[in-house]
């Protein structure tokens, strides 16, 4: 065999290998985060349910909003419904809680939590959805996401509750930068 298609054939081993590694770490709760909204690193995924302050990892609904945010180039494509990636946040209420986003940020149960307030434009100058104070009581079986990791995250400011059934599991970080 010539010396062109050793390379190739080792570029293909060497590719198929890569490819069952990320099958093998995606079925075992292995996720890496290289977003913004969440710490970048390796996560690993437990069977836990959702509390207040864990970050969480879910298949965001395969609807006209994140369909759009995709299109929009702030979710990238993946495995959930839709071709949408898996969205990893901070659960920050829950069934009972009352929830507040207004101009100065996102409130739960009175507390204005830190770095949330709602952006009128992505960082491209687009406007994003009409910022409209909202008050709601989360509904059993929803949760609300919000990450004041990065100003630039598209959390529940912007799409509202999610439902805890979409969540795949809570997410603690295994090796992960600031």
């Amino acid at each position: 065999m010539n010396r062109s298609r050793k390379t190739a054939a080792a570029v293909v081993v060497l590719a198929a290998f890569g490819v069952a590694a990320t099958v093998a770490a995606e079925r075992a709760g292995w996720r890496w985060n290289s977003t913004e909204s969440a710490p970048v690193g390796l996560w690993q995924l437990v069977r836990r349910a959702p509390a207040v302050g864990a970050w969480v990892s879910f298949c965001p609904p395969d609807d006209r909003t994140f369909q759009g945010f995709k299109a929009r180039g702030y979710i990238h494509g993946g495995p959930c419904p839709g071709g949408l990636q898996r969205l990893l946040k901070p659960v920050v209420a829950m069934a009972g809680d009352v929830v507040t986003v207004a101009d100065d940020g996102v409130t739960v149960n009175g507390a204005l939590l830190p770095d949330t307030e709602p952006h009128t434009q992505d960082s491209r100058g687009r406007p994003l959805v009409p910022r409209v104070v909202v008050q709601a009581v989360v509904e059993p079986g929803d949760l609300w996401v919000v990450s004041n990791h990065s100003p630039l995250s598209v959390d529940s400011r912007y799409f509202g509750p999610i439902r805890a059934g979409s969540v795949e599991g809570t997410a603690v970080p295994v090796w992960v930068g600031r």
